[in-house]
């Protein structure tokens, strides 16, 4: 009987861990300057790119299953919460000579946020998140 209780109890345990599992959610680049801002919010199914200086204009699309698929693969192996806050290995940002940008991994149970960097060129832990974001974004319509 208390193998029964005790295998009950652990896949219930186990089970509750499973279902605490972060899921990825979207990926967004936000990138600005004084009078340019842009931002491009991808999700599984959808791919949002929006300019704020054409307030009107979203670009919408569809996110193919590979391009979702490489986006989760540029940050596996990785610890979602390490990948926050990481140093930018230039600063031109600081004195208006690139852009400043940041990356966002939003899952089911909190937003990561990396720190600013200059234009595309983050951490290199994220340069291959970058690179798959810059892919959806430049993909043909």
């Amino acid at each position: 009987m208390n193998k029964i209780v005790t295998t009950f109890c652990l896949f219930f345990v186990f089970g509750w861990a499973v279902g605490q599992a972060e899921k990825v959610e979207a990926f967004s680049y936000e990138t600005f300057t004084r009078g340019y801002r842009k931002t491009v919010l991808i999700r599984a199914d959808s791919t949002f790119i929006k300019e704020l200086n054409q307030p009107h204009k979203i670009i919408r699309r569809k996110t193919s299953a590979t391009d979702w698929a490489n986006l989760l693969k540029a940050i596996s192996g990785h610890k979602l919460a390490d990948l926050a806050n990481l140093p930018a290995p230039t600063n031109h940002r600081e004195r208006d000579a690139a852009r400043y940008s940041s990356l966002t991994i939003r899952t089911s149970q909190k937003s990561y946020n990396s720190g600013y960097f200059d234009d595309r060129q983050p951490h290199p832990k994220l340069e291959k998140l970058m690179n798959g974001i810059s892919q959806v974004e430049n993909a043909k319509l």
